[in-house]
């Protein structure tokens, strides 16, 4: 994906914090068109029928982590590419995002809002 695609994107935001989702939501539409799960299991229901740019995944969520999610992805889409940001508390959680494939972690402290912007900028 080149840097002139980040305007024009499918993106499927999973997050369970409605307070977190909001404010990342702000920012990603700007990208593109933005999808917002609360759950793994809904978002499941939702890429059933897109094929989404990019992921952007809270890694504690209230029936798995993002790096469950992105491997189940990894699974059905064999022969696409899984773009997938991890954003987490949980900075312990990097070696797994990064074990699963993703292209970047965000540590959700001070200032992460600018940072997740900014991964997705570097796509």
């Amino acid at each position: 994906m080149t840097t002139n695609s980040v305007d024009n994107l499918d993106i499927l935001l999973v997050e369970d914090d409605r307070g977190h989702a909001n404010l990342m939501l702000a920012r990603l539409e700007r990208f593109g068109r933005v999808k917002w799960a609360e759950s793994l299991t809904i978002a499941k229901e939702l890429t059933a029928g897109i094929e989404f740019d990019l992921l952007v995944l809270d890694q504690h969520l209230p029936d798995g982590t993002g790096v469950e999610f992105l491997a189940w992805t990894r699974q059905q889409s064999a022969s696409k590419e899984v773009n997938a940001i991890i954003v987490s508390t949980d900075i312990d959680a990097v070696h797994s995002a990064e074990a699963a494939g993703a292209i970047a972690f965000v540590e959700k402290t001070e200032g992460y809002l600018g940072r997740l912007v900014a991964a997705v900028e570097s796509m």
